[in-house]
């Protein structure tokens, strides 16, 4: 009682993937196969028609706002590897890439002051400058899916115990010199049902 019934926001047919809330929870940005591509779209929250950011067969996926709302940092193949690009949240205007050289990057994420973002690449946590530059690793292996802390001081992460197949958060130092277990879970054990 009381509440009321959970109603769905889009209402295309395909499924719609990795939603990314705007810091002032206007927009949601997602990647869906609307358009025969997984490409990125935003939609209003209050409601109204998604707009599609990207286009062709660039294979765009995980969005991130950043913290003014002003950009999307995401992942696309436009050019054959999985690189960091940015682009007006908005739509039109140009997407810039933040070059890596050769390293495929997924789950990029800003910094909470917009000078970093996050990535996760070869097994472990980077960081690269917004502008531009060699990136940086900053997590041991077997890493994934980094997040910032809200005060940026730490990035937070996923890490694979490759013995037991479970997966525990972990956060690192935005410089990379301290690494911390966050949780301790036990995950399936064999023989165990």
């Amino acid at each position: 009682g009381g509440g009321t019934d959970p109603q769905p926001f889009a209402r295309d047919p395909t499924p719609d993937w990795n939603p990314a809330w705007s810091f002032d929870d206007r927009y949601i940005a997602f990647y869906a196969y609307r358009s025969g591509n997984r490409e990125l779209w935003i939609q209003p929250v209050a409601g109204g028609p998604a707009t599609q950011l990207t286009s062709g067969n660039s294979e765009s996926v995980f969005p991130r706002f950043s913290p003014d709302g002003d950009e999307i940092v995401y992942n696309s193949r436009i050019g054959g590897a999985m690189d960091i690009w940015i682009r007006p949240a908005t739509g039109g205007g140009n997407a810039r890439q933040i070059k890596l050289g050769p390293i495929a990057a997924g789950y990029p994420d800003w910094s909470p002051d917009r000078n970093w973002i996050a990535f996760q690449a070869r097994g472990r946590i980077w960081r690269v400058p917004v502008t531009g530059g060699d990136p940086t690793a900053v997590s041991q292996l077997f890493a994934s899916r980094p997040r910032w802390s809200p005060d940026g001081q730490w990035i937070h992460f996923f890490r694979l115990n490759t013995g037991t197949g479970v997966v525990d958060v972990w956060r690192v130092s935005a410089d990379g010199k301290k690494e911390q277990r966050l949780t301790n879970l036990e995950g399936r054990q064999q023989g165990r049902t």
